[in-house]
């Protein structure tokens, strides 16, 4: 258990009396709420709809693994399978292309991952999955990944001899028979070529964007994390999120030889923890998202960044978008970008609007017609669940945490807006009023 500080509760809990929070909003009608039976069981990352079916891969807390929610009435969601996350393993990502859905194992808590890669399901009767294959990974597993074209899954993955994740191309054409089609890696990831950074696997920094630990760290030598994070494919290029690394494009017209475009990488003073990316084709711009990665709220600020790919070999950031004002930094948890709609084929496609996951600061919508003027023109926070504050380690940092820690969103084409909440709080159902 964390001791007591002096500013106020245990680290993670915020000031005291900033903790229980109404629901508040702008531009959204509350329609529905699943909290998956009670307190912590509805820990949901990722979240996709098929049908009126509502796919969810879990963080770990609750031991699901991926959950099936019936939304046909949106006023009564309801849990309808559910499947169990392999020992030492979470499932948190998942990805959906007609029949077949992909889901990620990845190592969770102590231990070897049980599982480490991706599993093939069948979903052609939901609510029923049928698992037809698994591709193997190895090391620590897989995380977010990319399939939208019935083909080609695109993961970070890990195999022996790299450093961290890379990009692993995996062809599901006969998807009871995965095979690898190409890879990619930024130079000095494998163990036998030359880094000019000390790679880092852990991701705290101070509000100075610094890293805590750096002990042994020769003077001179950057630390910094080098690992794929979100790939996202459109066309024959792939917009990559790449942790300390920040933005790459690659040419993927040849599929088993990506090729190399561009680097977005800012100062570290500036940038970290790269983690989203939403590609506005039509426009030639990219939105760009740091994670805020601090329990504690004492991470550096992330920022939120329209980026402009007119000329692909040279992106250039245009703007920010707008920190959300109010008092979230004192609300205990995160308070910081995490993942944003991405547009993908079935979903609301929306080339004007960013709508943006905030951990604490909920849900927040921003207009960016004008890419160099971005303002936020909607929000909603959930309540605060009503639960035990939530134990987090985290390395040798604990926190707990009870304020909402909004994780995911999807929105359908009807208008309905689907969040999820990663420390149990389940997910919520929205309606669109703008």
């Amino acid at each position: 258990m964390t001791n007591e500080s002096s500013a106020g509760l245990a680290p993670g809990r915020g000031k005291p009396g900033k903790e229980m929070r109404k629901a508040q909003g702008k531009g959204f009608k509350l329609l529905g709420h699943c909290d998956f039976g009670g307190p912590h069981m509805g820990d949901v990352m990722q979240i996709l709809l098929k049908g009126h079916y509502l796919l969810c891969g879990h963080i770990g807390l609750s031991r699901a693994g991926v959950s099936v929610l019936d939304v046909s009435d949106s006023r009564n969601p309801r849990v309808v399978n559910q499947i169990p996350a392999p020992p030492n393993t979470h499932n948190t990502k998942l990805q959906i292309s007609g029949d077949i859905m992909i889901v990620n194992n990845e190592k969770h808590g102590l231990g070897v991952p049980t599982k480490a890669g991706v599993d093939i399901y069948d979903i052609s009767h939901l609510p029923d999955l049928r698992l037809i294959s698994f591709f193997n990974v190895g090391g620590t597993g897989c995380h977010r990944m990319w399939f939208i074209d019935g083909r080609y899954a695109f993961l970070p993955g890990d195999d022996e001899g790299y450093c961290d994740q890379f990009l692993r191309i995996v062809d599901l054409s006969d998807p009871s028979r995965p095979e690898e089609a190409g890879r990619w890696w930024v130079p000095g990831m494998r163990d036998t070529e030359e880094r000019e950074w000390r790679h880092m696997h852990t991701h705290k920094k101070n509000r100075r964007g610094q890293y805590v630990e750096t002990e042994g760290i020769p003077p001179g030598v950057q630390p910094k994390r080098v690992a794929l994070h979100t790939p996202y494919a459109f066309g024959d290029r792939l917009y990559n999120a790449w942790w300390d690394s920040g933005f790459i494009i690659l040419d993927i017209s040849d599929i088993s030889n990506p090729r190399f475009i561009s680097n977005l990488e800012l100062p570290p003073e500036e940038s970290a923890s790269t983690h989203s990316v939403l590609v506005l084709p039509e426009r030639k711009l990219c939105v760009v998202v740091d994670e805020f990665v601090a329990y504690d709220c004492e991470d550096m600020r992330k920022q939120i960044r329209v980026v402009g790919i007119a000329d692909e070999r040279n992106p250039k950031v245009l703007s920010m978008l707008p920190v959300p004002e109010g008092d979230f930094e004192e609300r205990g948890g995160r308070f910081g970008p995490h993942n944003l709609h991405e547009n993908r084929p079935g979903s609301l496609i929306d080339q004007d609007h960013v709508y943006q996951c905030y951990f604490n600061g909920g849900l927040r919508v921003y207009d960016i017609k004008d890419p160099l003027n971005p303002r936020e023109t909607a929000h909603y926070v959930p309540a605060t669940p009503n639960r035990p504050p939530v134990h987090i380690a985290m390395g040798v940092h604990e926190y707990e945490v009870v304020q909402t820690q909004v994780d995911d969103i999807y929105v359908a084409v009807d208008g309905r807006v689907f969040l999820s909440e990663r420390l149990g709080g389940g997910v919520w159902i929205l309606e669109k009023e703008f």
